[in-house]
């Protein structure tokens, strides 16, 4: 007879127990959803970061070509072709575009001039074309103006587009008519290709060419010196297939169940879909069509960016949102686990003692089971070891006196001792003689120094048994064994990089060099040309002596930007530290770049001055940064209005500050202005030269001199750069 109270516990118990295991399961089970929830996002952004990478390598090539046809007056048809074979050589194969064209703006009157020198160029049929009402190729209507394929590269594959007019077609006429209104590059919407014949669904980028040495800062003279376009054709499935399957990381070659979706957020037909890449790990179905908004829906990972004008979003979408197959059994096992031993406990207190036998039986049970889970736990131990003892890395484990505890065959391979030579030894021993006391010191105060050396990855130099002294990286993690604090290390040997650093300087410095020595003898020679020397020479011959002036002393100004920027990564840079004026360096900057500014319709002024500034700094490298300033400055400043210069206090630093009113940063590059290779690219700004390094090694400069450097700009009202140096007291 079962008493009550007796049953009301058996029945708590078991209540108990089941809430637990319903609990244990729910937790085991949202821990793995969680893994493969974090799994997905990160395989999401890796697919996501590679094609955005390579669409901006495809920017960067059509930026090359524009660039190419902004410094040349006039590109013949071997030039193209040239460069575009050298632009693609840099990159791998299958990063460029499907081609590259140069599309000229060509007026009625001149088409037939065109066509014939296409057929003298070899191309006997050339012809402008475009595309008939039921898709085939005819010869092109009369109309007032023309945009041709006139150069194609590669021209295998792409004969088809040969004299092909874009603007017989009205969405192509309309980014052409973008592009030119805007000065940007522009992306097209999807269209189909006229080189392709199914799958062939793409964007051409249109980059606008104007007139050399013409004005287009205004809509109308945009309109009127437009003299062509650099087009660069891309296939959709190219960007995104080709990214997955010519990615450098394993783990985006392989298949993870995601779709990836591809939409024209400006795109105003309905349907702003314009590519569906789906997952390899589909076999059976299809993905669905999703508009952009239902792409957004449940999980998913995406990304917006810029194509030219245009605004596109990647979405990243698991096949199975539920992440069925990477959820494991152990949920399950865990919940039957769990309510087998509640109902054990349930019987144990039903029963009396003479069921011990049969309690007995299930202690041997459970004894078993324990058992067989230290087995497990044993052989999980051993294939940690097996993995630590095969890998390449060399691990060595040290207690809280540097004394090394477990060592793997590696770091014996790395450093020529064996385990008997190193075990209980110190790990000082396989550092250089200057650093040994130094490793003691952060041992001795380890906690004080946790920031410094543990969980930090850091480069210094390790001892072979031989006396050889390496470059390695080392990383420490603590780790607690029982009461003991112990620290696992990890070394790498990395001489070859280091060699690689040390030779990729050396290539600078030299070709630098030998670049430099001969710039500097065309200059002479060019110059005593123009002096008259060896005769007179015409106005024309003259200006383009001119030319080629500017365009060495550009030369010579971006090798010498070369050697600075290289200097400051490599820290070689030098500084010759001294008390310094800083208004006698404003005014010396002043007076360097007044005849740049008078070359660009502007002058300066200074505002605010404090006589008695003085800065702890290198003279000639305050000057550097300066002329960076003022140059940027007079280049985007209005004609007319002047540059303004000002000098303040600011807490306990000197602040010097360099205003133009020109139209501002664009939004859009202001988190790279200070980058390496910079450079805005708006149709509100005039098209300068410059090498995009000034501002990286000014700002290099002023955080040598324990300085800081900023910027404030506002679209359409100007832009104030400003650097605040110490301010040196007198003694």
């Amino acid at each position: 007879m079962i008493e009550p109270t007796r049953y009301i516990t058996a029945i708590l118990v078991f209540v108990l127990g089941l809430i637990i295991s319903v609990w244990l399961q729910h937790n085991t089970e949202a821990d793995d959803f969680l893994r493969a929830e974090n799994a997905f996002y990160h395989s999401a952004q890796e697919r996501i970061e590679t094609i955005a990478n390579r669409l901006e390598l495809k920017m960067t090539i059509l930026g090359a070509v524009a660039a190419f046809y902004d410094g040349s007056r006039n590109v013949d048809r071997k030039e193209f072709h040239d460069f575009v074979k050298r632009v693609n050589s840099q990159v791998e194969i299958g990063q460029s575009f499907l081609a590259l064209e140069w599309v000229p703006v060509i007026p009625q009157s001149e088409r037939h001039a065109y066509e014939q020198q296409a057929r003298k160029d070899g191309f006997h049929y050339f012809s402008f074309t475009e595309k008939s009402a039921d898709g085939r190729i005819i010869a092109a209507r009369k109309r007032d103006q023309y945009y041709p394929v006139y150069y194609v590269e590669p021209y295998l594959g792409n004969e088809g587009v040969m004299g092909f007019d874009l603007g017989s077609n009205p969405e192509r006429l309309d980014a052409l008519n973008q592009a030119r209104d805007s000065g940007t590059v522009v992306a097209s919407r999807k269209i189909k290709l006229v080189q392709l014949t199914e799958k062939n669904a793409g964007v051409l980028l249109f980059w606008p060419i104007y007139q050399q040495g013409a004005p287009y800062n205004t809509l109308v003279t945009r309109r009127e010196n437009i003299k062509g376009f650099v087009l660069g054709v891309m296939r959709i499935s190219h960007i995104v297939s080709g990214a997955l399957n010519t990615s450098v990381h394993e783990s985006i070659q392989k298949p993870a169940g995601i779709d990836l979706y591809v939409y024209d957020n400006d795109d105003p037909r309905n349907d702003s879909l314009i590519y569906l890449h789906q997952s390899r790990s589909r076999i059976n179905q299809t993905a669905p069509m999703l508009s952009l908004s239902q792409a957004r829906e449940g999980t998913f990972e995406d990304y917006t960016f810029k194509v030219g004008t245009s605004s596109w979003t990647i979405v990243a979408r698991p096949i199975d949102p539920l992440f069925s197959a990477q959820i494991s059994s152990s949920g399950q096992n865990i919940f039957i686990a769990s309510i087998l031993i509640t109902i054990l406990l349930t019987l144990f207190l039903l029963r009396d003692a003479r069921r011990t036998i049969e309690i007995e039986s299930k202690v041997q049970q459970r004894t078993r089971e324990l058992n067989a889970a230290i087995a497990v736990a044993n052989n999980k131990e051993k294939r940690i070891r097996a993995i630590v003892e095969n890998t390449a890395e060399a691990i060595i484990t040290i207690d809280d006196k540097g004394l090394m505890q477990t060592v793997n065959p590696a770091a014996e391979q790395l450093f020529g001792y064996t385990s008997e030579e190193m075990l209980a030894n110190n790990v000082a021993m396989l550092m250089p003689e200057g650093e040994r006391e130094s490793h003691d010191r952060y041992l001795l105060h380890s906690q004080l120094h946790a920031t410094k050396v543990i969980n930090q990855m850091r480069e210094l130099y390790g001892q072979r048994k031989d006396g050889s002294i390496f470059p390695m990286q080392l990383n420490v993690s603590p780790m607690e064994t029982g009461n003991q604090r112990m620290y696992v290390g990890i070394m790498h040997d990395i001489t070859e990089r280091k060699e690689a650093e040390r030779l990729k300087s050396e290539f600078v410095s030299t070709v630098s060099h030998e670049l430099r020595t001969p710039m500097t003898s065309i200059k002479g020679s060019i110059s005593i040309l123009k002096t008259g020397a060896l005769g007179e020479m015409s106005d024309k011959a003259k200006s383009l002596l001119d030319i080629a002036v500017s365009n060495v002393d550009r030369l010579i100004r971006l090798i010498n930007d070369i050697l600075d920027i290289e200097k400051i990564a490599a820290g070689k840079i030098q500084y010759n530290m001294a008390p310094v004026a800083l208004l006698s360096v404003v005014n010396e900057s002043i007076t360097a770049t007044q005849e740049y500014a008078s070359k660009h319709g502007t002058s300066y002024v200074l505002t605010d001055t404090i006589d008695d500034a003085i800065v702890f700094g290198d003279h000639d490298r305050l000057i550097q940064v300066m002329t960076n300033l003022l140059s940027n400055a007079a280049k985007y400043s209005p004609s007319d209005v002047p540059v303004e210069i000002s000098m303040q206090h600011h807490d306990a630093y000197l602040r010097v500050s360099v205003t133009d009113k020109g139209e501002g940063i664009p939004e859009e590059f202001r988190d790279q202005i200070f980058s390496r290779f910079s450079q805005a690219d708006s149709s509100t700004t005039r098209k300068v030269g410059g090498t995009g390094l000034g501002l990286a090694i000014t700002k290099a400069i002023v955080e040598d001199h324990k300085g800081h450097i900023a910027f404030e700009s506002e679209t359409g009202q100007g832009t104030t750069f400003y650097f605040d140096l110490p301010e040196q007291m007198e003694q």
